[in-house]
């Protein structure tokens, strides 16, 4: 067939490939990933019309203008239904595609393309009259459009416009660390919106090109940095501030793939020590490693909750039960999973209070039971004297008697008699103190 060159199919040949990439890369995440085949199969739409328009400009003649026209309104009412679903899984708002709404939303792009390519033997609802152009360097064609077009325009504005409302809603709600996030998607949208509407209403001085599919080279290009660079397709906390981050416990998102994608502030200033860019986006293993029974021989998370004590300079440790649970969206698939610290320290200190006074009772009780051993005064005391030594690891003891003025009269019982000589002189060298200040 006959063919041109032009310059312009280089960016488009660009936009094509680059499209597929990012439609390969989401796929393959489609297991792991909200809002992954919707953002693939837009992709693979912004191929076809890519390509499509690179074909156009190239042939010469007009037959082969209108069949490559035709392919390119394949990619062409791919798109819109595809991006206004992609961006209901993302923020969450996929309960909007449920039931019969699926089936409406698959059917204008149905409908278009069928008028499309009976468009030239049925009807000129879509193009109603169409020309060859010879412009500086390339034979063009141009197109009076039908009533068809313009309803699909309007269709495609309104998606589109409900599409920005939805991430503009998320970019507002979204922590300071997920903005980036959402602000690649709106950026994204807003410039291939521009692109379209520049071209549809002859907004620019390149009247003779469909700036949309160049617009995409651009918003493919932020969208593929966005996917490497801060994961694009994992968990978007849309309220995050007023729940996440207002939540005392410590809490840590951990994403499909085990890393950290968020921290609240209680989990950086009482569990981990750090501020959240230095635990964002490292794999939890390393994030957990001073806390080995987290995790199972693998280094991967365990689902089962544990407890750990985390030393502090002031106060002594503090210890936290740790709770898993699995992050899953409204079709149960597992996206990733929630971390909660719950601070028990008190409840392990009274727990520790209550053995101190369960072990003292044991040993009153041993005290007693060998006070009764001994029918022997002298005996019963000094088994009893024995057993208190023994219980408060003393050195050694004695039972003595003293006078008014506090000095040592008797010797009744002693434990360890090396210890007695001691006893004594520390006693007496307290006399102004009281018995009570040597004790």
């Amino acid at each position: 067939m006959a063919w041109q060159y032009t310059p312009y199919i280089i960016p488009l040949v660009l936009t094509t490939c680059l499209a597929i990439g990012v439609a390969v890369v989401s796929w393959r995440r489609r297991g792991a990933e909200r809002g992954a085949v919707p953002l693939a199969v837009l992709m693979i739409g912004v191929a076809i019309w890519s390509l499509a328009y690179a074909m156009r400009l190239g042939a010469t003649t007009l037959e082969m203008k209108i069949f490559w026209a035709r392919v390119r309104y394949l990619g062409i009412v791919m798109t819109p239904g595809a991006m206004f679903a992609f961006t209901l899984q993302y923020t969450d708002h996929l309960h909007w595609l449920r039931g019969k709404r699926m089936g409406w939303l698959a059917l204008e792009p149905s409908l278009m393309a069928l008028l499309v390519w009976t468009n030239g033997s049925l009807h000129h609802l879509v193009w109603q009259k169409i020309n060859l152009t010879q412009y500086e360097t390339f034979v063009g064609w141009h197109a009076d459009h039908g009533l068809a077009f313009w309803l699909h325009t309007a269709y495609s504005y309104t998606l589109s416009m409900l599409v920005l409302f939805w991430l503009i809603q998320a970019w507002f709600h979204a922590s300071r660390f997920y903005r980036p996030q959402v602000g690649i998607f709106l950026a994204g949208a807003i410039t291939t919106l521009l692109g379209s509407v520049v071209s549809v209403f002859d907004l620019h001085p390149f009247n003779h090109l469909d700036l949309t599919p160049f617009s995409f080279a651009l918003a493919g290009a932020l969208i593929a940095f966005g996917l490497f660079r801060y994961r694009l397709l994992g968990i978007v906390p849309v309220a995050h501030d007023a729940v996440i981050a207002g939540i005392r416990e410590g809490v840590l998102i951990i994403d499909a793939y085990h890393r950290v994608v968020d921290v609240n502030p209680a989990a950086c200033r009482d569990v981990l020590d750090c501020i959240p860019k230095q635990v964002i986006g490292h794999f939890a293993r390393e994030v957990l490693s001073p806390w080995p029974d987290l995790l199972d021989a693998e280094g991967y998370l365990r689902m089962e909750g544990s407890e750990v004590a985390i030393s502090q300079e002031e106060g002594g440790p503090r210890y936290y039960d740790v709770q898993v649970s699995v992050l899953g969206d409204r079709a149960d698939k597992c996206l990733g999973w929630c971390i909660v610290f719950h601070d028990i320290t008190l409840r392990k200190r009274a727990e520790a209070t209550l053995q101190a006074r369960e072990q003292l009772y044991k040993n009153l009780v041993s005290v007693a039971e060998v006070t009764a051993e001994q029918l022997d005064l002298d005996a019963t005391l000094q088994n009893t004297l024995d057993i208190a030594a023994k219980i408060s690891a003393a050195e050694g003891g004695a039972l003595l008697l003293v006078d008014e003025m506090l000095r040592v009269t008797h010797r009744i019982v002693v434990s360890k008699e090396g210890k007695i000589k001691r006893t004594r002189q520390a006693l007496q060298q307290v006399m102004d103190q009281g018995l009570a200040g040597w004790v």
